[in-house]
């Protein structure tokens, strides 16, 4: 087809793309929780560089007084020195940031949402965003199949499942015209 397969998967953002990655560790230690880490940082970087070179305004919500503006290449080097050095520190939920930054922003947003742990609140919260105008996109980090029939009851909402690094990379790669990818 030679189209870049995120631009299938993500709605051209009506104002600005609000980025969600759940910065929460709250995976026990080990290849799981390392795994989701990685993917999340990945994909975060990836949806950033993308939008940062479509000129599209970006803004990185990783916990309540972590915000990152990626607007210019210097924004983006400090939303990479957040993920290198401490992205995973954050307590709240990306359905809490949702929720907050809906109340304090245009309805118009586009919200991406990277995270490991996928429930009924999320969806509700991103069924809500939707019946304001937002457009949501949910990657789901993991391999629980029952996310996945979770996530169908809100038809409205892009879900997309990946169960590794590698999936994430390619998927959002292909935002820059490569092909392949997971859903």
């Amino acid at each position: 087809q030679g189209r870049p397969i995120l631009r299938n998967l993500v709605p051209e953002p009506k104002t600005e793309v609000v980025l969600l990655p759940d910065s929460r560790s709250c995976l026990p230690e080990g290849s799981a929780r390392w795994l989701a880490e990685d993917s999340i940082i990945e994909g975060t970087l990836a949806v950033a560089d993308y939008f940062l070179r479509s000129n599209i305004a970006t803004r990185v919500v990783a916990g309540e007084d972590r915000v990152v503006n990626v607007y210019t290449s210097a924004h983006y080097l400090t939303l990479y020195e957040l993920c290198a050095r401490d992205l995973f520190t954050g307590e709240q939920r990306p359905d809490a940031l949702m929720e907050r930054d809906m109340v304090s922003r245009n309805p118009g947003s586009s919200y991406i949402i990277l995270t490991w742990d996928v429930d009924d609140r999320l969806i509700r919260t991103c069924s809500l965003c939707m019946d304001a105008g937002a457009e949501v996109t949910l990657l789901y980090i993991g391999e629980d199949s029952a996310v996945r029939s979770l996530a169908a009851a809100e038809r409205r909402l892009a879900f997309h499942q990946v169960t590794s690094a590698r999936d994430v990379f390619a998927v959002l790669s292909g935002m820059r015209g490569k092909e392949g990818g997971a859903e």
